[in-house]
């Protein structure tokens, strides 16, 4: 029996030397999609950023002087010493449990204790659309009645 020459496999000299496929030219450019780079401490008001390194201030205290869990038992002693060692205001140790905890699950980054406040509130609109629509015209022609005397 002879050995019968495999598929794909060059069957005689310096046959694969031009067996290397040619890089294929892209037909249209690549689609530019925008990047969002995350948000940094810099990127926020001085008013949160100070909030923000207050927490972390209290965070790394209680970090270094505690022995045991985060639980009131531990925390409240250690936070009438840090009312001694940080500026005011001192956090309750509720507060202070959530700020660590949150802090810890976003990989220990500092935007992480910045004030959500902007995050408050209803956002669903307690009207259907279609009564939004009727009451903005509404309003906008009783506004505009008034208006023009």
């Amino acid at each position: 029996m002879c050995a019968q020459p495999t598929i794909g496999a060059p069957s005689g000299l310096f046959e694969d030397e031009f067996t290397n496929p040619q890089p294929q030219e892209a037909s249209e450019p690549a689609a530019i999609s925008p990047t969002v780079l995350p948000a940094t401490v810099d990127s926020f008001p001085a008013d949160l950023k100070a909030q923000a390194l207050h927490r972390l201030d209290y965070i790394r205290w209680i970090e270094e002087h505690l022995v045991g869990g985060w639980t009131e038992k531990n925390l409240v002693p250690l936070l009438v010493e840090a009312a001694k060692a940080l500026p005011p205001p001192v956090p309750n140790w509720r507060t202070l449990a959530r700020w660590q905890k949150n802090y810890n699950q976003h990989g220990r980054k500092l935007t992480a204790l910045i004030p959500k406040h902007q995050e408050k509130g209803n956002v669903r609109s307690r009207l259907p659309s279609s009564d939004e629509i009727f009451l903005n015209k509404l309003f906008t022609a009783f506004w505009l009645e008034n208006n023009r005397q």
